[in-house]
């Protein structure tokens, strides 16, 4: 196999990927989300185990409270570094921000998918 027997397009893709944190509330059909999954489940791995699991939420209460434990846990790990960013005094201001507005604004996504995994 060589370079031109692949697509350039997924070159494209993953050289231009970033982290999407600030999230549109647009609604995402259920059916779309069931192909994503259904590609991810096919995705090799280590002896075949699979170790992964996906949990779907939508609904608006269990949204609100994922979104504080994930908060809580953002500040137990990043909280100085948050509260300084917030104060303009760390370069790394702009993904800090973007952390902390996915922080306060995450349940407004149509859905939250969380990819769960097994870790040695």
């Amino acid at each position: 196999m060589n370079d031109s027997d692949l697509n350039p397009r997924f070159f494209d893709l993953v050289g231009n990927v970033r982290a999407m944190r600030k999230l549109k509330p647009d609604p995402v059909p259920l059916d779309l989300i069931r192909k994503v999954l259904t590609a991810g489940v096919q995705a090799p791995s280590g002896q075949n185990l699979q170790p992964w699991a996906f949990v779907l939420i939508s609904d608006e209460e269990r949204k609100m409270w994922f979104r504080d434990r994930y908060a809580a846990a953002m500040q137990s790990r990043f909280g100085l570094a948050v509260e300084a960013a917030q104060r303009g005094e760390t370069s790394a201001n702009r993904q800090l921000s973007a952390i902390y507005h996915q922080m306060d604004s995450m349940h407004e996504a149509p859905y939250l998918l969380l990819v769960c995994g097994k870790r040695d």
